[in-house]
């Protein structure tokens, strides 16, 4: 038998994905101040494929050219979803690029990075939040679930320390009950509780840092064989360009949902 090792750059190749924008004013963004104050939002729908051919165009936000590839929207469309006035809107949608960028995460975790394009800016009447022309970017984390870990990783490790030092805390605590805290020997388990806090402390950083980069499967939506692991929710932005500057304006999140391979062989 003969095992395939698939480069991260590979694990999403030909599968296809649904994506549910969720325009609106965020905390942090650089819009205007009077976008998106009445608290009002958009809703907008596509479906996208990864697919496996190489992006020949530079996209800063992408980084590299090298291992780029192309976005395909399907239908070349999105669609926003009705408001209590309006019904539901087609918005032509052109294709764009992806890239998993490494270790530009959190605890220097890996990101896709995506991006597609719409055609006109999309409001709805008298509203106050809109979604500009141009290229959107998405990013959210990615996770090879072949290097997570699972039982035997590092999270699971901490968690065992964690609680084996929880018992002996408080095995510690009702042994300094029974001796008296003023005791030579309550002294003595009062200095030795003392110092396993520092380490609780430690351990529980540790563990906190590897809730990052082993995520709890909860928040992650997985490919069509189980290789990867998107998180659910991830950051929407425009560009800005002012004078020599980019700058990347928050739109708000999206929500990433069923995947199915292309590709079945």
């Amino acid at each position: 038998i003969s095992f395939i090792i698939k480069k991260d750059e590979a694990l999403l190749d030909n599968t296809t994905w649904k994506l549910s924008l969720d325009i609106g004013r965020e905390p942090g963004t650089w819009m205007p101040k009077t976008w998106g104050v009445s608290g009002d939002r958009l809703k907008l729908n596509l479906e996208f494929e990864l697919s496996d051919e190489q992006l020949y165009e530079q996209e800063e936000f992408l980084g590299s050219m090298g291992d780029a590839k192309r976005l395909k929207v399907m239908d070349n469309q999105m669609v926003l979803s009705p408001s209590i006035s309006e019904g539901t809107r087609n918005i032509r949608v052109l294709n764009g690029g992806w890239r998993v960028a490494k270790e530009r995460g959190p605890m220097g975790t890996d990101l896709l990075r995506l991006y597609f394009e719409i055609e006109e800016e999309v409001s709805r009447k008298g509203g106050d939040v809109y979604c500009p022309a141009g290229r959107i970017y998405c990013n959210c984390g990615f996770f090879n679930m072949n290097r997570t870990g699972g039982a035997g990783g590092a999270k699971s490790k901490y968690r065992k320390q964690l609680d084996n030092m929880i018992i002996k805390a408080e095995r510690l605590d009702d042994e300094i009950a029974a001796a008296g805290p003023f005791s030579f020997e309550g002294v003595k388990k009062n200095a030795e509780l003392f110092r396993l806090k520092v380490d609780m402390q430690k351990a529980a950083e540790r563990f906190r840092g590897a809730s990052v980069t082993e995520p709890d499967s909860s928040i992650l939506k997985f490919s069509p064989d189980g290789n990867v692991g998107l998180t659910r929710e991830g950051g929407v932005v425009c560009k800005v360009v002012k004078g020599m500057a980019t700058e990347y304006h928050i739109l708000g999140r999206f929500y990433i949902g069923g995947s199915k391979s292309t590709n079945s062989s």
